[in-house]
This record gives C-alpha cells, sequence and structure tokens, in this order.
C-alpha cells in the first residue's frame, strides 16, 4: 500500500500529517510512502526522505494519483477534491484527515 502525504494548501496551515519518525515506522511496517516535497518544511522538517525510506514527489498530482491513501491535515482544499475525484473511478482511494487537539 502507498500512502501519500501532500503539501497541505489550506491557507495558514504550516503542520505536515505525518512527521519523519512515524513515516519511518511506516517504512519499516512495509508500507511505501511518498512525500511531496515541500510538505513538512513549514513545520520545521526538511525534505530528507532518505533517512525515512520515503518517496519524494516534486508534484501533488502525482502523490494524489499514485498514492492508495491520502493523510492530510485539514479536509481537502477544492482544488484537492479535483484530484482526488479525478482517481477515484478507476481504483478505490482513502482519505485520512488527521485531527490535533
Amino acid at each position: 500500500m502507498r500512502i501519500g502525504i501532500p503539501k497541505d494548501v489550506k491557507k495558514h496551515e504550516h503542520r505536515v500529517a505525518l512527521v519523519p519518525n512515524v513515516i519511518s515506522e511506516l517504512t519499516r511496517a512495509g508500507y511505501e510512502v511518498l512525500v511531496e516535497r515541500g510538505a513538512g518544511i513549514d513545520a520545521g522538517f526538511a525534505d530528507d526522505c532518505r533517512r525515512t525510506g520515503a518517496s519524494l514527489s516534486t508534484d501533488a498530482a502525482e502523490v494524489f494519483g499514485a498514492s492508495d491513501m491520502i493523510v492530510e491535515v485539514k479536509e481537502p482544499q477544492a482544488g484537492e477534491r479535483v484530484k482526488i475525484c479525478s482517481h477515484t473511478f478507476t481504483s478505490r482511494r482513502t482519505l485520512i484527515k488527521c485531527t490535533t487537539y
């Protein structure tokens, strides 16, 4: 299963859905993780995917199109809903929204 982590595009949102240590745990458990370049920069995490085992993508459309599951901090924005819907007819997709308290 490939888990996609796009850069959150909601205005004033600076968090990232999964931090590097969680990504490392997922890849060690056998999951593939695809992270959009810059997804963690605003939260203080560099684009150093080599140490986590994740792959880095330069394109949000690739993250949405190539992933079986998308993990985001906030609800999908208008442009992202189009990306999600355009791929849901060809295969089953899951969107997980992370909520912090």
